[in-house]
């Protein structure tokens, strides 16, 4: 998988920016790899896409919704709908293929011998299909008239979810990585825009120990006047800044563990409770 994040925050107004980051990392047959393509992808003047997973598959959607939307600058949960309805088309369209045709049937087909097959047949079709993960999630990001927005789109497509009111979100392996980073920062739109980069930045650095994440970072900035990418050296400058702080903060924290002062109280090896008279300090 991967590691993508997205974060409203403050430029001019509560939550009018949001910062956008992901890796490039890429498992393609079996193999894991840094690739020069970025997983943030325009899919329509007012709204980025970026693709955890089968980067092949979210392609593909993500061409079904360049098309549906037609290049029109509309709101960002108009776009978010879009790819919503592109993932549930493209997934239904592969489950078709790999379960359905290797059978020498269509979907169509299926649903109309439905009744005249075997319960038995019927059955485990039916459940292939419905579990059927095309192995992608997705980010749908931008910022309209009314502001920053957030969008997940997730298997099996067909409906999105807007994270406008937590104001940040993360998808991939590192996801849950990456969230309790945002977390640890309380962080929320009125953030400012220095702020929330750092923030980003530092858990989607949290994010790498999980797998198939990777160290490459791409990062930009969507705001009213469209995005923006963080020039070469101020990433470079922000990434050594973020190492820099969770090593310090690190060290800070293990000389500090260090040095308790830790007291503990004997427990009765016949009756496993403790004998409060019998204590000792973790020092002597």
């Amino acid at each position: 998988m991967t590691i993508c994040i997205g974060a409203l925050c403050t430029d001019q107004a509560a939550g009018d920016t949001v910062v956008l980051a992901s890796d490039r990392m890429v498992t393609w047959i079996g193999t894991q790899f840094e690739h020069p393509v970025p997983k943030i992808h325009i899919v329509c003047p007012t709204a980025q896409v970026l693709i955890a997973g089968d980067a092949l598959a979210g392609e593909d959607i993500i061409r079904r919704a360049r098309a549906q939307l037609a290049g029109a600058p509309v709101a960002v949960s108009n776009a978010a709908d879009a790819v919503a309805r592109s993932y549930g088309d493209e997934r239904m369209a592969r489950a078709e293929a790999q379960i359905l045709r290797t059978r020498g049937l269509t979907l169509a087909q299926y649903y109309q011998m439905h009744q005249q097959l075997v319960p038995q047949i019927t059955a485990g079709l039916d459940t292939a299909l419905a579990g059927f993960d095309l192995g992608v999630e997705l980010i749908v990001a931008g910022v309209d008239e009314a502001g920053g927005h957030l969008h997940t789109v997730l298997n099996p497509g067909a409906i999105q979810v807007c994270h406008d009111l937590i104001g940040y979100i993360a998808v991939g392996s590192g996801g849950i990585h990456a969230l309790q980073s945002m977390i640890g920062f309380q962080h929320s739109p009125s953030h400012s825009l220095p702020q929330t980069v750092f923030q980003v930045l530092t858990s989607k650095q949290r994010a790498e120990v999980a797998p198939g994440v990777g160290r490459e970072t791409d990062l930009i900035v969507i705001g009213r006047d469209g995005p923006r990418s963080l020039a070469p050296g101020s990433l470079e400058r922000l990434d050594e800044l973020c190492a820099r702080t969770a090593r310090e903060a690190n060290a800070a924290v293990q000389q500090q563990a260090a040095g308790l002062r830790l007291e503990f109280e004997a427990i009765n090896s016949e009756t496993g409770s403790v004998e409060e008279s019998a204590r000792r300090d973790g020092k002597s």
